[in-house]
């Protein structure tokens, strides 16, 4: 970090203290209405969302995003308490390691925790009404769409391959969860059909001579 880049980092977090001070202390004065225990999620928030800006001026320390996320979502829960606020906090962890996988392709692996964390983000929100069937289901199928995306997305100029397979094993129990494993009889010679295949592509087109050259 150049010398410029430090001393605005230094500015926008000494700016941050002194507006949560002056807040905080015209509370203890009594200048406002006291908020209650309102005020430790205002102050979760505001801290969250300060990481965030952070990042935005700054372009520094990906670590922020997860951080001003998961404080963010937690002082939405303290302020706004009920039931969803299980799913509001784990949402608010996966949307950090979201955003970090979006700051750059060589921070691939953040989309592993985010797609975790959504998962279970969504079984929290809706497992009690759909019961555990259905929610084991559901953490089945967000894992291996989670492990699908990574077998999709460029990697250094290249598709990763191994991402296919956890993605493959997930999906299959997610099907077998799901119909209480009245489909393995037929699913797992399926599963292993398409596995065959997919090696078999794989190593023909790495054993493929190449082009003529002109």
């Amino acid at each position: 970090m150049d010398v410029e880049r430090r001393s605005r980092t230094v500015v926008l977090w000494g700016a941050v203290l002194i507006a949560v001070g002056v807040f905080m202390l015209t509370q203890t004065l009594g200048l406002i209405p006291s908020l209650g225990g309102d005020l430790v999620g205002i102050v979760f928030t505001i801290a969250g969302l300060a990481l965030l800006i952070s990042y935005l001026v700054l372009r520094t320390h990906w670590w922020t995003l997860i951080a001003g996320s998961t404080l963010a979502g937690l002082g939405v829960v303290i302020l706004f308490p009920g039931d969803a606020g299980g799913a509001i906090f784990l949402a608010g962890i996966g949307l950090g390691f979201a955003l970090v996988a979006l700051t750059g392709i060589q921070r691939w692996w953040a989309i592993i925790p985010a797609g975790t964390m959504l998962t279970l983000a969504v079984i929290a929100l809706v497992g009690n009404s759909i019961g555990g069937t259905l929610a084991g289901a559901i953490l089945f199928f967000g894992l291996a769409a989670t492990f699908g995306m990574l077998a999709v997305i460029p990697v250094d100029g290249h598709v990763m391959g191994w991402p296919v397979y956890p993605a493959i094993g997930l999906l299959a129990f997610g099907v077998l969860t799901a119909t209480g494993g009245a489909a393995a009889s037929f699913l797992w010679p399926l599963v292993l059909i398409a596995v065959g295949i997919f090696l078999v592509i794989r190593a023909s087109k790495k054993s493929a001579p190449p082009g003529p050259v002109h």
